[in-house]
């Protein structure tokens, strides 16, 4: 900094001068650049102004970390913030739950509305089902159609299933009615 205040009145001269006196040439050898080199009081103020530059970054990033270890330490001011500060989980993306249809007539069934059937137990675990239907299409008037074949079934014919336990969950199959190879099911 002495080296720039001093030379306030003077004009200085340009970074890379080849203007240097004979004697400043004598003294750094050719093979280094002979005249092409900066004078050294412009290095000199290079070397200051960059020690300032970091002197002042040093500065900055230790009031940075004092300022941070006191926020840390200091106690929460309301109650609100008393609690300790936790990550909240991720959000897992809920599956959209189909409500259950009955298989008979594909109406939705309400809360507390069952599809009536009769299982029947076999040896292996599995269970053979004969499927009634629902409360819409035993006693209202749902139009009644075999998934399997699509015909029109009437109140007293029944569908064949067979019903396996997977995961903790009833997996039904359906074979069809008496028209379609309900009678498919003689695995039993």
């Amino acid at each position: 900094m002495f080296f720039i205040i001093g030379n306030c009145g003077q004009i200085p001269p340009p970074f890379f001068s080849n203007e240097n006196s004979a004697a400043e040439s004598a003294r750094i050898p050719r093979r280094f650049g002979g005249a092409h080199f900066m004078p050294i009081h412009r290095a000199m103020e290079l070397v200051l102004i960059t020690t300032g530059i970091l002197l002042l970054c040093l500065g900055l990033y230790v009031l940075r970390n004092q300022a941070n270890k006191l926020r840390r330490e200091t106690p929460p001011s309301s109650a609100a913030e008393e609690q300790p500060r936790t990550r909240k989980p991720a959000a897992v993306p809920v599956k959209a739950v189909k409500p259950p249809r009955c298989p008979v007539c594909s109406s939705i069934l309400n809360h507390g509305e069952r599809v009536k059937s009769a299982a029947i137990s076999s040896a292996n675990g599995e269970k053979l089902l004969h499927i009634s239907g629902c409360p819409h299409c035993l006693y209202g008037e749902e139009k009644r159609t075999c998934p399997v074949c699509f015909t029109e079934i009437t109140r007293d014919e029944i569908l064949t299933a067979k019903m396996t336990i997977k995961d903790g969950k009833n997996n039904v199959k359906i074979f069809g009615c008496s028209h379609c190879g309900g009678k498919a099911a003689s695995w039993m």
